[in-house]
């Protein structure tokens, strides 16, 4: 992924959360985020994972990666400084586990485990980042 970065053009560097060369070769990738949907009610696996691109301990940007077959990967979107930057604003405050995205609510969560061992749902884009159970995100796309 890195050499991927160093293709970049720099008249572009800012379109993907990067200021200048040195934030460039200062790049690290962080730990891929599984994307998650609701189904039927159920949470299901998207098939795809966001990585963190990570400057001064601070998400940049976003990866989209995808399981072609078993086994193979490929990136196919690159960029989202903005949701990479929400984020990283939520992620340095709980160990999150992936992303729940919910189409019905054009809303992203991400997901932890709590303290009691149960999953948890935090809000990216509401005022105070607040936490949902799964069953209550389930009632707010039955009853918005």
């Amino acid at each position: 992924m890195e050499s991927f970065l160093k293709t970049i053009p720099a008249n572009l560097w800012q379109n993907y959360g990067l200021k200048n060369q040195e934030e460039l070769d200062a790049v690290n990738v962080g730990s891929p985020l599984a994307v998650y949907h609701i189904r039927d009610g159920e949470l299901v696996f998207g098939n795809s994972w966001r990585v963190p691109i990570i400057v001064d301990d601070n998400y940049v940007a976003l990866f989209t990666v995808v399981e072609e077959t078993e086994g193979s990967y490929k990136i196919v979107d690159f960029g989202a400084s903005v949701l990479a930057a929400e984020i990283d604003q939520v992620a340095k405050t709980i160990d999150v586990i992936g992303i729940l995205r919910v189409y019905e609510l054009r809303e992203d969560f991400l997901m932890a485990i709590n303290s009691s061992g149960l999953e948890e749902f935090v809000s990216i884009s509401r005022q105070g980042k607040p936490s949902f159970s799964l069953e209550k995100i389930i009632g707010l796309i039955e009853h918005p």
